[in-house]
């Protein structure tokens, strides 16, 4: 099944302003196509993505991957939910689900409003702010420090070590990230350790004390801490970028922040645009012929506007009806993180936009180079201020 090539560098920062175009070629060309500078096959088409998001058959995990070299970068993902796939994959889920309870994440929507009010204090009198570091980056590292039971002072700490920790993902990534990866995990390990010991012996209603106390019913500490470090890792990058490309769109269309615009705004421009899977066993389906252990690329910025099952994709129109986006993946990798952000999203953006009546965008954003992520660097805003 030969798929048509396409050249496009992930560096180039006009793809970094808008990789739109590029998923639109490989929609015209049925949905899928190699992109050359990755070296890998990959799927626009919506229904295709989702489709092998949930088909058992691809994993995270690449079966005939070599080990990394050891370190405590190496050990983290050794011991993370993400890096895991089938019974031992569900085995841990079990257990942090449990630590994500509903109810857990519903009883933080006061908080969250009281958090990003705080925030909105500090610039609300000046009618202009940098929007990325006055809002959107500090405010789900306030929220994920407040879930987890972790001191709010430590959050740029937790941010720096997230951001060593992703780097290596990244790609051509630069030659420190390995070594950097490895300082950022370490100094993350003890951190949380010492979280979890303290939870331990004086639990309280957080996530930390959930998850301390699922080591009690069958998760190591290296699971239950790996599980905290991915916690502030999600629970705060791709949430910052969410939440500035929501600001984008709805300043852009005028539209009033609520339940169904927040969903238009994570299929219209999602934090993460690439999930990569690897075919368990020899895979001949979606248009695709894998080996075990060949790879494919799930682009899912381009699966919320496939022309072929959305109207107008590139339109923004929260009453659309067409079918959910994949931004938080699909079957068993679905985010556990998901009812967090989405009322993360809501209830921050109607803060914003209540607090800020007028608000809007005075520059285009600037874009960083970090793909997979959709990343915002810089989002210039002014409001009127009123007498």
């Amino acid at each position: 099944m030969d798929l048509p090539s396409l050249s496009q560098n992930p560096r180039d920062p006009a793809f970094a302003a808008d990789p739109y175009p590029f998923y639109a070629r490989i929609h015209a060309l049925g949905g899928a196509a190699f992109w050359e500078e990755y070296g890998i096959p990959v799927v626009a088409a919506h229904a295709r993505v989702n489709a092998i998001l949930r088909d058992r058959r691809f994993g995270r995990v690449n079966p005939l991957a070599k080990p990394r070299p050891p370190g405590p970068f190496a050990a983290y993902e050794a011991a993370s939910l993400l890096e895991r796939d089938g019974e031992d994959h569900a085995r841990l889920r079990r257990l942090l689900a449990r630590a994500h309870a509903a109810r857990r994440v519903e009883a933080m929507e006061p908080e969250i409003a009281a958090l990003a009010d705080g925030l909105i204090d500090r610039f609300a009198h000046r009618g202009r702010a940098e929007l990325m570091s006055a809002f959107c980056l500090p405010l789900p590292l306030l929220v994920v420090a407040r879930l987890l039971g972790a001191p709010e002072e430590a959050a740029e700490a937790m941010r720096g070590w997230t951001e060593a920790m992703v780097a290596p993902y990244a790609f051509a990534p630069p030659p420190d990230a390995a070594a950097k990866a490895d300082e950022a995990a370490a100094a993350f390990r003890a951190f949380v350790d010492d979280l979890l010991d303290r939870r331990r012996r004086d639990p309280a209603g957080d996530l930390l004390s959930a998850l301390a106390a699922a080591e009690g019913e069958g998760a190591t500490r290296e699971e239950t801490a790996a599980a905290a470090m991915l916690t502030v890792a999600a629970g705060h990058e791709g949430a910052a970028h969410a939440l500035a490309s929501a600001i984008l769109a709805l300043s852009a269309a005028g539209a009033a922040p609520s339940e169904a615009s927040v969903e238009e705004c994570l299929r219209l421009d999602p934090p993460l645009h690439l999930f990569r899977r690897f075919a368990q066993e020899d895979v001949a389906s979606f248009g695709l012929s894998l080996k075990r252990g060949g790879e494919v690329g799930l682009l899912l910025g381009a699966a919320g506007r496939d022309p072929g099952r959305v109207e107008r994709p590139e339109a923004f129109d929260p009453a659309r009806p067409e079918p959910a986006h994949v931004a938080f993946g699909a079957g068993p990798h679905f985010c556990l993180g998901a009812p967090l952000a989405r009322l993360e999203l809501r209830v921050a953006l109607s803060r914003l936009f209540a607090r800020l009546p007028g608000l809007r965008l005075v520059a285009p954003p600037v874009r960083e180079d970090r793909y997979h992520f959709r990343a915002v660097a810089a989002l210039e805003a002014e409001w009127p201020l009123r007498g």
